[in-house]
């Protein structure tokens, strides 16, 4: 298993305060990569509210989402900026231009809380910015998110020399 990472942090840039704000993260592109593992650095302020915060991967191209993982409540997150991660169930190829995202659809029963998403505030990593999507409208800033997503390679394809009596050498058929 391999880490990409930004891991850099000087504050939290956004939060999920405003009921209108419900994904926060990080725009990139993930080039043939099976990803099992995602985290981000969060911190509570207040009780809480209720529902959970999920760690989601959209591609970028149509938002679909390629995986998806509930973390918990968002009334269980640390009141210090803490490294959360989820593991998915079925780790996923991608190989697009994706956002690594935390979601909370349900930011306007946060009741006085506040959920902080923290970033580095400037451009720690080339061709990648941190994202939000408020009002329905997808945001970009020139800063980057803290995150960390685990990967595997996928196996290579392996040559074959015989199949059936076919000889892939150049050689014809071989009974």
């Amino acid at each position: 298993m391999a880490i990409e990472e930004q891991t850099q942090y000087d504050a939290w840039c956004a939060s999920f305060f405003l009921e209108t704000r419900t994904r926060l993260g990080q725009r990139l592109t993930v080039s043939n990569r099976i990803i099992s593992k995602l985290a981000f650095v969060l911190e509570r302020e207040g009780a809480g509210g209720s529902g959970s915060i999920s760690f989601v991967i959209r591609r970028v191209s149509d938002d679909i989402i390629i995986a998806t993982k509930v973390w918990g409540l968002v009334a269980s997150i640390p009141t210090d900026p803490t490294w959360l991660d989820v593991t998915f169930a079925s780790p996923m190829l991608v190989n697009a231009e994706v956002r690594l995202l935390a979601e909370y659809p349900d930011a306007y029963y946060l009741e006085y809380s506040n959920i902080r998403f923290y970033s580095k505030g400037s451009d720690v990593k080339p061709n990648e910015h941190y994202t939000n999507y408020q009002d329905d409208v997808w945001e970009a800033q020139p800063w980057d998110a803290a995150y960390r997503y685990t990967y595997e390679l996928p196996a290579a394809p392996q040559a074959m020399g015989r199949v059936r009596g076919f000889d892939f050498r150049g050689k014809g058929f071989k009974p």
